[in-house]
């Protein structure tokens, strides 16, 4: 097995192995080699909460502000990136967990403002969408109203069966295949602890396989949002083929999401 990272002290595994889990891991798993582990409650307020100190341990007001004023630079970028990502991670975690299926007003807004302000990171902002952010990002909080296991296992379902219609089409206009995509990000974002506290094991292989589709969406729909910014094509009005190879690998893997999310 590979070496991974070391677990500091007082830093969340997330934190310490989120570049590791982001490698590919060379298994081939049976269903038998995964449990229904997120069917536990208790497992799944234990993922809310590291995902939780995950999001609190990179969040820093200073270095925020810092790097939003700031000439823009590739290490101020990165830490822009990695701040949204990890909210995004927390994010999904509310998906699931919380009886709204929805994170909280203030936390949305900011990964929504902050991704808006990623996406144009190499022109010109104005001080209005730095003030925006950091006043979102001071009004962060974290209330929780824990969802029952049968609530749970509704939501999983839906959400894969979604997945499912939608890869069950050819073609898709540019907000579907942009939801196509996020949904199978949730799927991915929730897993992330599971995988930080199992690396080189299946639920490593499992969220990597997960991430590699929705990066592969992602690239796509990118490029298509990039050629609109250049004004070589209408993006709103933008139809995307899809790969039927992607279509295969996501139903491979639903097996093995259903055995977690004790769907099966």
């Amino acid at each position: 097995m590979e070496k991974y990272q070391d677990i500091h002290d007082g830093e969340p595994i997330l934190v310490t192995r989120f570049y590791d889990i982001r490698e590919s891991v060379d298994l081939t798993p049976t269903l038998d080699d995964f449990t229904n582990i997120l069917e536990d409650e208790d497992h799944r307020r234990h993922f809310f909460e590291e995902a939780k100190r995950s999001f609190e341990y990179v969040r820093d007001r200073e270095k925020l502000i810092k790097c939003l004023e700031q000439e823009p630079s590739k290490e101020n970028y990165k830490y822009l990136k990695n701040l949204r990502r990890f909210g995004l991670i927390l994010k999904a975690a509310y998906r699931f967990v919380d009886s709204s299926h929805m994170c909280t007003e203030d936390l949305n807004d900011f990964l929504f403002l902050l991704g808006k302000f990623n996406d144009h990171y190499w022109v010109a902002h104005t001080k209005e969408d730095v003030r925006q952010i950091v006043e979102k990002f001071d009004h962060i909080k974290f209330p929780i109203d824990y969802i029952s296991t049968k609530k749970f296992k509704e939501y999983a379902e839906k959400l894969l069966d979604d997945i499912e219609k939608l890869f069950g089409n050819r073609e898709l206009k540019i907000r579907k295949f942009h939801s196509l995509r996020k949904k199978i990000r949730t799927f991915s974002n929730f897993m992330q602890v599971l995988a930080a506290e199992n690396c080189g094991k299946e639920p490593h292989w499992l969220f990597y396989s997960l991430l590699s589709i929705s990066t592969e969406l992602g690239d796509k729909h990118d490029e298509l949002l990039q050629k609109g910014l250049e004004g070589e094509i209408e993006y709103h009005d933008s139809v995307v083929e899809l790969n039927p190879k992607t279509a295969e690998e996501f139903t491979k893997l639903k097996p093995f999401i259903k055995k977690m999310c004790g769907l099966v």
